[in-house]
């Protein structure tokens, strides 16, 4: 037998290697991070600090009012306050919850074999684009995926073998924690309850006894505003839409990332001759597809399932990732799962979106002026108006959204988008459009391009009474608008003469 890789000289090229590799990837999880701080606005964003900056009354009508609970606009009130509302300081807290996440993932891998592994379940969680984009989001989903990354540590803890009283209390405060944080954390926690029965059934009463318990604050405290929020959910949640392969590719895209590349060593007979650092867990594939399945049925009778919802799902896929992997030098494999997140990432903040909220309000500060009128399209509205009322918080033209029963609920957009009858919105283009010419309106910038079918019925009517449009400013992703179009009153247009006086 060949001992040489035992010998302390080898042992420390190993040590040297793996400790290069830990600081490479905590690093890189670092830097993609903070890469995430000085990204615009999002209208998603706006809503959450607006709904954070009301009286504590206030918020909690606002929130039972939306369809998400309270934890983590609680946690954003008191943050928001102390270091305000830029970019940096809102996206802040969330980047802090995902470097929290890829902590736990980093304990949960090596509690089942090792540092190496521990490492490798870090860097496959931390440099998922899903977990990226919830760091990202000034919103509840960060927060959503280090709850869940630490009931799954805590709860295979407690399934595997006896442990201390406190990591039965942390476990179920946990689980309290995050079932106030998202609905689909409900779906996880099922999840947990349905891997003990199969994979751990001598200690099944316990661990699913304590997530009952961890379930009694959520049933007393937000039950009845939950099932307030379903029955009113048909307009807020119009814009969710029944599972579909675009929808489920979106998905996997989100959880994997650059992972497929790395996948192609498994299949190689090179790598399969070596013994895996760890075995593939049954027990998180059971949690992965136990925690998607429900909310994925149910999605084709109420539309329930949207891929950014399935970060609570991450963890446990993370973990069999890193087993099926860990044939490979698990520091090593990690490292350069981090290299590529690297350059992917990093390579799409420096080609940044021209259509972002915060350009698009440079470009309508510096082309719109009074007499003129600004349309947002769907929800590009409470992003923009963010930067406006910082660069022009005086400005004398006219904004409205198309339709304009979005001004009334800018969180969402509303049941027009589920409607197969668009009469209703043609009648309203046609007005919008008519009303603008006999108003005397010189300029009309819209925002288009999210919803094409909806955009181009205002589109069409005001092309039929101004022209065709120049653009203003034009990309292939945006904050709710894919371009601006300047419609303008052409030359030798009548403008409709004023009423006469009243005697």
């Amino acid at each position: 037998m060949d001992l040489s890789h035992f010998s302390p000289k080898s042992r420390g090229r190993a040590s040297g290697a793996g400790l290069a590799a830990h600081v490479f990837v905590w690093t890189a999880i670092t830097c993609v991070s903070l890469l995430n701080l000085g990204v615009s606005i999002r209208a998603d964003d706006v809503w959450s600090l607006k709904t954070a900056s009301l009286p504590l009354p206030e918020l909690l009508a606002a929130i039972r009012a939306d369809v998400h609970p309270p934890l983590y606009f609680l946690l954003l009130k008191p943050w928001i306050t102390l270091f305000g509302t830029t970019e940096s300081a809102s996206r802040l807290l969330s980047v802090l919850f995902h470097f929290g996440a890829c902590v736990l993932m980093y304990a949960l891998g090596r509690r089942l074999a090792g540092r190496g592994m521990g490492l490798l379940c870090a860097a496959i969680y931390a440099f998922a684009p899903l977990a990226v984009l919830s760091a990202e989001l000034v919103r509840m989903y960060s927060l959503a995926g280090l709850l869940s990354a630490a009931a799954v540590l805590l709860w295979n803890a407690a399934a595997t073998g006896p442990v201390p009283r406190r990591t039965w209390a942390f476990l179920i405060v946990v689980i309290v924690l995050g079932s106030f944080t998202h609905i689909w954390f409900l779906c996880l926690a099922a999840a947990l309850c349905a891997a003990s029965l199969i994979h751990f059934p001598r200690r099944a009463i316990w661990t699913i006894g304590a997530i009952s318990a961890a379930m009694l604050p959520f049933a007393f405290l937000w039950l009845p505003a939950l099932l307030a929020q379903v029955g009113r959910s048909g307009d807020s949640a119009a814009w969710l839409k029944p599972p579909s392969l675009p929808m489920l590719g979106e998905m996997m895209f989100l959880h994997l990332g650059v992972i497929p590349v790395f996948l192609l060593f498994f299949i190689s007979a090179r790598f399969r001759r070596r013994e895996p650092l760890s075995a593939a867990p049954r027990w998180a594939v059971t949690v992965y597809a136990a925690t998607l399945l429900p909310p994925l049925l149910i999605s084709f009778h109420t539309p329930f399932f949207y891929p950014r919802f399935t970060v609570v799902a991450l963890p446990a896929l993370a973990v069999v990732i890193a087993a099926l992997l860990s044939r490979i030098e698990p520091p090593a494999l990690a490292a350069s799962i981090a290299g590529a997140a690297l350059l992917l990432f990093g390579g799409s903040r420096l080609s940044a979106p021209s259509c972002d909220a915060s350009s698009a309000a440079q470009a309508l500060q510096t082309h719109v002026s009074s007499g003129d009128v600004v349309v947002y399209g769907s929800l590009s509205r409470p992003a923009i108006d963010f930067y406006l009322d910082r660069l022009a918080p005086r400005r004398t033209w006219r904004e409205q959204s198309f339709p304009v029963i979005i001004d009334a609920h800018p969180g969402y957009e509303g049941s027009h988008l589920r409607a197969d009858d668009l009469d209703p919105l043609r009648a309203e283009a046609a007005a919008t459009a008519s009303g603008f010419t006999q108003s005397g309106v010189r300029r009309i910038f819209y925002l288009a391009g999210y919803r094409r079918q909806i955009d181009t019925i205002l589109s069409e009517a005001l092309n039929r009474q101004f022209g065709p449009p120049s653009t203003l400013i034009a990309c292939g992703k945006g904050d709710y608008f894919r371009e601006i179009l300047v419609f303008e009153r052409r030359p030798g247009q009548l403008t409709p003469s004023p009423d006469p006086p009243r005697p």
